[in-house]
Formats: structure tokens, sequence, C-alpha cells
């Protein structure tokens, strides 16, 4: 092999066989042995190939070197006599040739190293190691736990319902009214859902309750709780704080519409309905707030304020009927959409317009309805608005920018969102004029359809029926037991007499009782003959005994027609019948 390789070093320094060892090289470099300049060679693989073949050189191994190796039965695995205790770590040259003390392993190589310094390094390493782990998971867990608690307090299940009822976040029929005492003005009124919301009046001294006037069914006293309007009879300063307002806390049942993630995709819709009466139209000079929803900080710390008709520096949005007669839904990021825009006649007048209130005293009452959804906008502060007047869609679809610091930023967090929404106010009814009343607000967690909100505005929901109580009386002895059930009257029977057996038979049924007359015990039934069945007599004026004969003999009428045979009984002739085939 040695001398093939010299031969072919040889021939690349002579250049010969160019044609071999310049193959694959640039037409340049196969040309450099003409030009005279000396390049340095390349040796082509098939002339390696040819001067060590692979076959010869595994020829001339020996056969013990072809078996694989079995490392396990080897001294350095097994140990020295099988002591895998005894085994020696060998670093390097020195500690094979024992110049130096090489490591034992095994059992005595860590009692030996247990006091040296070599433990207590990997001690403090692995310490060290250790902390940076614990590190590590504690800034996991801060984060994990900070983004918990934000989000503890967040109620599942909020407009996943399948039935619209099941959806109701909010019900007020103002049923305070019925009560004696005015507790309401001090404590506001009650929601007649599951979730028990309380809402606060501001304004009291210038509200009263009284029967509805609408036509909404009032429902009936003690199965319904009854429909009461809130009434302003004397219009309220523009300066002073009045409305309905409830609080809504992020990730309540009141939390739905807009300004969150498709993470919280069920929360992305609602509708906010009530009943509303507008005084004559020349009574009315200011606009009303029909409902609005505004931030609230901790540091003002004062609803009252959120509660005045003209500010606005922390609304979300809010519905205002306009003096001339207009509904106009504005965001405090500056979308603002009037019914104007989509007036249209009908038989009864203009789509569009509000009802006033006639000289006759008639009229006057409108029923209003917003839906919100954001499930179909790229951004949790873009919404989809929809107005509804007297269950007909008065602005549809309307796209509105609701953005909870006043702006109109795209590149708002969720995180920041979430903290600015911790707490609102849901308000209704806010700079009343003289004569207006409001009544049934609804607050849904879902988007309700046109046909939905006409079938049932003029009717009250279930969660307007009152529970039946049932009241247990139930009675003590003087001991203090209870007493046992009263013995029920038991009806009087009518006494019978059995006829006695015929002397042929004898008698092999024993005596049936009954009860007896004073109710105790039970008697034994005497057997009497029975008396003489008697039927009215002939003439009509009273009974005869009845006197038993033996029966005659039945007759028929001969064959003559004039008398009455003796009827002769005679074994009855076998009967017979055609036969099928017609032979007999």
């Amino acid at each position: 092999a040695i001398k093939s390789y010299a031969e072919v070093l040889s021939s690349i320094g002579l250049g010969i066989n160019d044609a071999a060892l310049m193959s694959q090289l640039a037409p340049s470099v196969q040309k450099a042995n003409k030009s005279g300049r000396s390049r340095t060679g390349v040796i082509d693989a098939s002339l390696i190939e040819a001067s060590f073949p692979t076959n010869s050189a595994n020829e001339n191994i020996d056969p013990a070197w072809r078996e694989a190796i079995n490392e396990s039965k080897h001294v350095w695995s097994a140990g020295p006599f099988g002591k895998k205790e005894e085994l020696l770590q060998l670093d390097s040259f020195v500690d094979w040739f024992g110049q130096c003390r090489p490591t034992v392993l095994g059992k005595e190589g860590v009692a030996m190293a247990a006091d040296t310094g070599e433990r207590a390094l990997a001690n403090i390493l692995l310490a060290a190691a250790q902390e940076d782990f614990d590190q590590g998971q504690d800034e996991s867990e801060s984060e994990d736990a900070s983004v918990d608690g934000k989000r503890k307090n967040w109620i599942d299940g909020v407009g996943e319902a399948r039935l619209d009822e099941d959806n109701l976040s909010l019900y007020m029929r103002f049923s305070e009214g019925a009560d004696e005492d005015c507790n309401w003005q001090a404590d506001g009124f009650a929601d007649l859902t599951k979730h028990k919301h309380q809402a606060r009046l501001y304004g009291s001294e210038l509200a009263s309750l009284e029967a509805t006037t609408s036509s909404v069914d009032e429902g009936e006293e003690g199965k319904v709780r009854l429909l009461y309007d809130l009434v302003y009879n004397d219009g309220a300063p523009r300066e002073r704080a009045t409305g309905v307002a409830i609080e809504v806390s992020r990730g309540g049942h009141l939390d739905v519409g807009m300004l969150h993630s498709s993470d919280d995709r069920a929360r992305q819709r609602c509708t906010v309905e009530m009943w509303y009466h507008l005084p004559q139209a020349h009574l009315m000079t200011d606009e009303i707030i029909l409902m609005r929803r505004s931030l609230f900080y901790e540091e003002n710390n004062d609803v009252s304020k959120l509660c005045l008709p003209d500010e606005r520096h922390n609304t979300l949005w809010e519905l205002a009927v306009l003096p001339t007669g207009l509904l106009e839904l504005r965001t405090g990021a500056g979308s603002v959409v009037t019914s104007a825009m989509f007036i249209k006649d009908n038989e009864d007048g203009l789509d569009g317009l509000v009802s006033w209130e006639r000289e006759d005293g008639g009229g006057g009452w409108n029923h209003v309805c917003v839906t919100f959804s954001s499930m179909e906008q790229d951004s949790p502060s873009q919404v989809s608005a929809s107005v509804l007047m007297n269950g007909v869609t008065v602005v549809p679809n309307a796209l509105l920018s609701v953005d909870p610091f006043g702006s109109t930023s795209e590149d708002v967090h969720q995180d920041d969102i979430d903290d600015a929404l911790e707490k609102s106010i849901l308000i209704f009814g806010i700079g009343p004029s003289a004569g207006f009343r409001l009544t049934d607000i609804r607050v849904w967690a879902c988007q309700r359809s046109e046909e939905d909100v006409q079938m049932m505005m003029y009717e009250y929901l279930k969660d307007a029926e009152m529970k039946r109580k049932f009241k247990v009386n139930i009675r003590k002895s003087s001991t203090g037991m209870l007493a046992p059930p009263a013995r029920l009257a038991q009806p009087e029977r009518m006494k019978f007499a059995l006829s006695p057996p015929k002397t042929s038979q004898a008698n092999r049924t024993p005596p049936r009782s009954t009860p007896d007359d004073d109710g105790f015990g039970v008697d034994e039934v005497k057997f009497e003959p029975t008396p003489p069945r008697s039927i009215p007599d002939d003439d009509g004026f009273g009974v005869d005994e009845v006197k038993f004969e033996p029966t005659p003999p039945r007759s028929t009428p001969d064959g003559d027609g004039f008398g009455v045979d003796e009827v002769k009984f005679e074994p009855t002739p076998p009967r017979s019948i055609p036969d099928d085939d017609g032979f007999g």
C-alpha cells in the first residue's frame, strides 16, 4: 500500500495521467501544465480506491476482532475480581502509569471523598442550580397569580345559556311601589333575577312610584310582582344628579356587550331595553339620557357625578332622546349615530320619531332597545350597535368605537382595558323633564332579534312570578310529642241479612262480620230469614205481599192461532248445515 501511494504521488508530480487526475477541475486548471505554471494537483477518488482496496484490508483483520465487544464483561465495567466498588477513575496517562493517585469509585470512594473539598464544591454548585430553578418557578407562579388574581372574581357561564330568559342579567319592575312604606327612596330597587343586583336612585326627592299606565302586563296581585312607574312630576335641574344606577363589576353578569377579547366570546353581546313615557313636546326643552354606562374610578368615590346629564368625561356610551323626537347613540370615543338617518313612513307615522303625550293625556309611551355585538370585529374596542323603537329597527348595525381611554387608538392592550373597567356604572333616566316616566328595565347577556323583542316587550318574564309558600300546621300534644292523626269518621253502613241456606246444602261459609254501630269493634252478623219481597199492587194505593207459587210450564202459540198449548220439551235433533261440495 505504501509503495502504491508513493507511485501515485510521483505520477502527480510528473503530470502523468492528467485526465484521471484533473477530470473534476475547471478548464483553466486542467491546462496548467501546458502553460508552464506549476499548480497544485488534486488526487482523484478513483486513484485512492485503487491504491487501498477495501476488500483486501478486511481480509487481513484478525477474526478475534471482528466480533462485537461485550463491554459488560470487561474489567473496567465489572471491577477487579467482580468488585465494582474498587473501580478506579483514570483521568490521564499519569494515573494509568501510577505517577498519581487515582480516585477510587464506589462506596469506598464516596466515603473517602466526603471530607474533601470536591463534595463541598459539588454541594455549592447544586445549591446554586436549585436556587436558580426555584427563582424561575417563583417568577412564573407570581405571573400566573397576578393573572388569576385579576380574573378570580369573574363569573363563569355568562351569556352561554341556550334560552334567552336564562341569559337575563337584570330585570326591574319597581315593584317596591306596592309597599306601604317608602324604603325604596333610601334602599333603592331590587333586581328580580337570580343575580340580585341592587339599584340606587339618585334624586329620589323628585320622584315617586305610581301604578303603571303603560301597555305592559302589570301582573296579578299575589302571583306576579306588580309593575310600577318611576315618575318625575317636576323637572330635574341640569346640575342635579338623577337616575337609577347599578354597579357593574369587571367579569360580572352585567359586564357584557363590548371590550372583551375572543377568549370571552359569550360576553361580546348584550341587549338593553326599557319603557319610557314622554310629556307633551313643548314641555321638553333639553335632552334626556335614557341609558348610560360610565367608568367609575376609586379616586372620585362619588357616583353622583356620573349621574349628571352634561358630565361625559368617563362615558363609554349613552343613548339620549333629543327635543326634536330623535334618538342619538354616542360613545366616549366620538362615534355618533341618530335615528334620523333611517326614518321611514309606516301606517302609524314615522319610524325613528318618538311618541309624545297628546293633549287628552293619552300616548307618550315608547319602547327602546339597544343591542351591542363585538363578535365580528377585529378589535375589542369596535362594536356593532342597533337601536329598536317599539320593536322596529331604526338604526341597523352601526359600527362604533368604544374606548375606555377616550381615544381611537388601536394598540390598547387587553390588560389595560380590564384595569380600566374594574368598576363601571349603568344608569337609566338622567336629566328627566316634568312628566317623564320609566319602567320595566331589562338587560340580557345575548343579542335579541327583532322578532323576540316584539313578542315579549308587552309581557312579563318568568322571573316576575312570585314563589308560592306552603304553610304546614303541626299539632303538639300536652306532653310535647306530636299528636296522632285524627280518626276519620266512617260512613254508616246499611244493615243487611242473608237468607238461610237450603236444607239440602250444608252451610260451609263462615259468618261474615261488619263494623258495629259504636265504631270500636266488630260483632258477628246474625242470619235471619229473608222477608218476602213486595211489589206495588195493581190499584196503585198500596203494596201487597208477593206469594211464591210454582212456575207454570212455558207455552207458545199453537199452530191454529186460537189458543196456547203446553210446550213439550223434547231432545234437540242434531243440527245440519249445507255441505261445501254439494254431495251430502
